[in-house]
């Protein structure tokens, strides 16, 4: 019997240590509590912001400029952000491909974003023969691609 006296009162020891262990545990968590509930708040405002459209996951897969030029061709007078969302990417990659290209590639009119008509034949014969490289295919002659390893 006198065994059974002195496990209680260690084990009322021990419940005390955990109980204010837990206390300051859950104290230093409140902290966590207040920062995920403004990123939620931020997420709801950001779905108000884009009324309906989803914004693609962080870290989104990379896009090339080829694959905006294929794109432009096949939708002239495309916006960087409608481009951005049916390419499954951040409008930041978008944008970036078509600054860069806007001297030589692109072109951005009243309507939206066009390939430079001196272009539109060979970017398209160009991002058809990638694909095809990538599909298997040989690579185009004198492209370069030889050396490269597939994806």
């Amino acid at each position: 019997m006198s065994e059974r006296r002195g496990v209680g009162r260690a084990s009322r020891g021990v419940m005390r240590e955990i109980e204010q262990r837990l206390g300051e545990l859950d104290s230093r968590l409140a902290r966590y509590d207040e920062l995920a509930d403004e990123r939620d708040r931020l997420r709801q405002a950001r779905a108000a912001l884009l009324a309906g459209k989803s914004a693609p996951a962080a870290g989104s897969r990379r896009i090339s400029q080829d694959e905006v030029a294929a794109y432009l061709g096949d939708h002239p007078g495309s916006k960087a952000s409608d481009i951005a969302s049916d390419l499954g990417v951040v409008l930041q990659t978008v944008s970036s491909h078509l600054y860069r290209g806007r001297e030589t590639r692109f072109e951005n009119r009243p309507d939206g974003w066009h390939l430079r008509a001196r272009r539109a034949g060979r970017d398209a014969r160009r991002v058809a023969q990638e694909l095809l490289w990538r599909q298997g295919g040989a690579p185009p002659p004198a492209s370069g691609w030889a050396g490269r390893r597939r994806p």
